[in-house]
């Protein structure tokens, strides 16, 4: 008795997608969907938030004011999810579907790469009065999560992971840290519309671009958005306890005169950040991080294979002439 050998079904194509296959475009995509479904959430959550009026509550979705109405602040943790759940189910019918599974090990590695993270967060609890009763600190902590998680939802995991499936280049990787930082600067530019103080606000956007790059990094090395998300939640946490920022939000209004070694610091700090992205994702690196990548996309071998063009008979003969004689 004979079985027919079934032939294997070949795998689905990858479908033309206009602004997430665009390198650029699609970083700024995932902060304007934020913003966009941030505020269907809201109101569905909260109706009152249609009776608002003026920029209030634009001014305290910008700056995470304690005294905004809360139910922003879990409106944009549950943005967050959305984006997450979206992202996975937009690619689900492509060969490069994607996953958030994480190899083994690799979670501990995210956690040891972002140890100079902690750095921030140490001085965030020095020079200044923090903040001592329960429900403050536990808003604080409201306040760390929010951004903690939003932010590298929308800065890091998806625009990281769009990317790595647009330039599959391993020497396109460090263009992944440098195009995600640089947007995660400039994004703090909006502090500005709140009152925040123009010297402060482009040093937070120096120091943001380094420690964004770093996170990048991170999340490229090991594929897991567990270190990154805590570590931002803690830097986000530790900044809130100082009593100052906990009372405006996170917006840095301070009028008197800034110490130069202040300045240094805070130029120094996103260098320094930047420093190890870059060492991170050095070449000998590369290989590895594809490799994860590659998985994480469920990209083959064959799926980089030109398609072969018709074989000349007259060089097929030659070439098999050339391996009889050798």
């Amino acid at each position: 008795m004979c079985f027919k050998k079934k032939n294997k079904e070949p795998r689905p194509a990858n479908r033309r997608h206009r602004i997430l296959d665009h390198p650029i475009l699609s970083v700024f995509m995932f902060d304007l969907l934020n913003i966009f479904l941030t505020a269907i959430v809201q109101i569905i959550i909260d109706p009152s938030a249609r009776q608002s009026s003026g920029n209030t509550d634009l001014a305290a979705a910008v700056q995470q004011a304690p005294d905004a109405n809360p139910m922003i602040y879990v409106a944009q943790i549950i943005t967050g999810v959305l984006m997450l759940l979206l992202f996975r189910f937009w690619f689900r019918k492509d060969r490069n579907h994607f996953t958030y599974k994480v190899e083994k090990g690799k979670i501990r590695e995210g956690f040891l790469l972002g140890l100079p993270l902690l750095t921030t967060a140490a001085l965030n609890l020095v020079g200044g009065e923090l903040v001592n009763t329960p429900r403050m600190i536990l808003l604080a902590l409201l306040m760390g999560f929010t951004p903690g998680f939003v932010e590298e939802v929308t800065n890091r995991i998806l625009p990281v992971a769009n990317l790595m499936r647009v330039w599959k280049d391993p020497k396109k990787i460090p263009a992944v840290i440098t195009v995600t930082g640089a947007v995660f600067g400039l994004i703090h530019l909006t502090n500005l519309l709140v009152g925040a103080s123009p010297l402060l606000t482009v040093l937070q956007v120096v120091f943001a671009f380094g420690a964004g790059a770093l996170f990048a990094a991170v999340y490229l090395r090991t594929g897991s958005m567990l270190g990154i998300i805590v570590y931002h939640t803690v830097i986000d946490f530790t900044a809130f306890l100082n009593a100052s920022l906990y009372e405006t939000g996170g917006v840095l209004t301070q009028t008197t005169e800034i110490p130069a070694e202040a300045i240094v610091l805070e130029l120094g700090r996103g260098v320094l950040f930047a420093a190890f992205a870059y060492f991170y994702v050095r070449p000998s690196k590369r290989a590895e991080i594809r490799r994860i990548w590659d998985a994480k996309w469920n990209i083959k071998p064959e799926d980089e294979l030109p398609v072969p063009a018709e074989e000349d008979p007259a060089s097929a003969e030659e070439a098999a002439e050339h391996v009889i004689e050798g």
